[in-house]
């Protein structure tokens, strides 16, 4: 209630300075007005007065209004001056992830694939996932049963949770709650990391269908070690990681948006790790899959953050693959800094 309260105080400003004329007018006597005394010096009558000897009285002086005594409609005491322009963040929508898809295939993809820190595990990722069919003891696939066969029910039970938060329908419902209730409630840094967010993902959600039909890996069911390319077979949509990629791509405009809160990297980037963590637990996903998704989902959120006139905080360098050769394990590592 302060905030709408304190939003009418320019209008009311306003509204002051335009009246404030007319009361200044009103309080002090026009020129020419009513005098103290009676008594009126003679003046000449104006040409083609109907009575040139008739004695002046003193209500003629108000029958035209002294200049200054009212405020011309057009002057500028009464135009207002237009509102500023509306941030990205408010701006349409639709125009704005119609216009992010022209962006991101004429300036963001070529300027991401020229920085090392986002090509560098973007290819390990990609080679450790190819290789997955071709060696004898498969990194990819081993790790991948390794957490399938470790993972229990009550662990399937809340991979499943999880699983639910990253599906694109409700993700895309709860930000756009989040924003109607951060608007309603005056709060502008809550309303733009959901706004910015919905944007980013839904360009996320074209971006990954593009992508797993384009490479057709197989999904790790029946034994399969993700074969790519596995075009008119079923179960070929594994890589990369959608809900992963979705996870860390609203992940990371929050983290940037609430960058001053210290706690906020942690609670999101672990949001979404725990995401990416129960597509692999339920079978679902390689962890080449999710570690692609993430380092994917990062360069959204921040193509995102970019659009809004921010620039991403988090680059592809705090999000690096990890590779344990002693224990042929595969995972994905963030830092940072404070």
């Amino acid at each position: 209630m302060v905030r709408r309260a304190t939003a009418w105080l320019p209008v009311a400003a306003c509204a002051l300075m335009a009246i404030t004329p007319v009361l200044a007018a009103e309080e002090s006597p026009p020129e020419g007005g009513l005098a103290s005394d009676t008594t009126t010096e003679p003046c000449l009558d104006p040409p083609g007065s109907l009575d040139p000897g008739a004695e002046q009285s003193p209500f003629d002086d108000l029958a035209e209004e002294p200049p200054g005594s009212l405020p011309d409609p057009s002057s500028e005491s009464l135009v207002l001056e237009p509102p500023p322009d509306k941030p990205y963040w408010r701006t349409n929508i639709f125009k704005r992830i119609l216009h992010d898809q022209a962006f991101l295939v004429t300036k963001w993809w070529p300027s991401e694939f020229t920085r090392l820190s986002f090509t560098g595990p973007l290819v390990a990722t990609t080679y450790v996932a190819t290789r997955s069919s071709d060696d004898e003891h498969p990194t990819d696939f081993t790790f991948e049963q390794r957490i399938d066969t470790r993972t229990g029910k009550r662990a399937d039970s809340v991979a499943n949770v999880f699983t639910e938060l990253g599906n694109g329908a409700p993700a895309c419902a709860a930000l756009g709650i989040s924003y109607l209730l951060a608007r309603h409630s005056g709060n502008d840094r809550l309303a733009e990391a959901s706004s910015v967010s919905f944007e980013a993902l839904v360009s996320t959600g074209i971006w990954v269908e593009v992508i797993k039909e384009v490479t057709a890996r197989q999904r790790p069911v029946q034994d399969s070690h993700g074969e790519f390319f596995q075009y008119g077979k079923p179960e070929t949509s594994s890589f990369p990681s959608g809900h992963s990629m979705g996870a860390f791509t609203v992940a990371t405009v929050f983290a940037h948006v609430y960058s001053d809160k210290k706690w906020m990297p942690w609670v999101a980037y672990g949001s979404a790790a725990a995401v990416a963590w129960s597509r692999v637990a339920l079978g679902r996903h390689f962890p080449s899959d999710v570690i692609a998704g993430a380092i994917l989902g990062n360069s959204m959120g921040r193509m995102a953050l970019a659009r809004d006139g921010r620039e991403g905080p988090l680059s592809p360098k705090n999000l690096q693959p990890i590779f344990d050769p002693k224990n042929k394990g595969l995972g994905v590592g963030y830092s940072y800094r404070w």
